[in-house]
């Protein structure tokens, strides 16, 4: 009698994959709220581009995991790459006597909100490729 190639699952191997699947998802809206909120709420133009670029990588995590894998890799590609260059070359077109100006809001501590907002989803994303690696997604 012949083994069958996939071994079938049961209800308890696919319970922690609906629970991982689910608390990366709710992970990933919160950091997208969170960093939009900061976008509209934010008075310089620069940090809430940053804020921004968060948010569309949280939305790219969220497409992954409802499995638009495509759409998630145009996410980052199209509007993480090429269109935030294209908003920070406006900014800085707009504004080219408020360099200075910028160099002097654009200090260390405006990096720590996108930053951990950052991390948050790249540790989302670890958790994820780590059960993806042992075959529980």
């Amino acid at each position: 009698m012949e083994t069958p190639r996939f071994r079938k699952l049961s209800t308890q191997d696919s319970a922690p994959r609906f629970q991982t699947m689910e608390i990366l998802f709710y992970i990933a809206a919160a950091v997208t709220v969170l960093a939009t909120l900061r976008v509209i709420t934010h008075v310089h133009a620069v940090h809430a581009l940053l804020y921004l670029v968060v948010t569309l990588i949280a939305l790219a995590l969220i497409f992954y995991l409802l499995g638009a894998q495509f759409a998630a890799a145009l996410e980052i590609i199209i509007y993480g790459g090429a269109i935030m260059v294209l908003f920070i070359f406006v900014v800085m077109l707009l504004g080219p006597l408020a360099v200075e100006q910028e160099r002097t809001w654009l200090t260390l501590d405006a990096w720590v909100g996108p930053g951990i907002l950052a991390l948050v989803l790249l540790a989302a994303a670890w958790a994820l490729s780590m059960w993806w690696l042992r075959g529980m997604v």
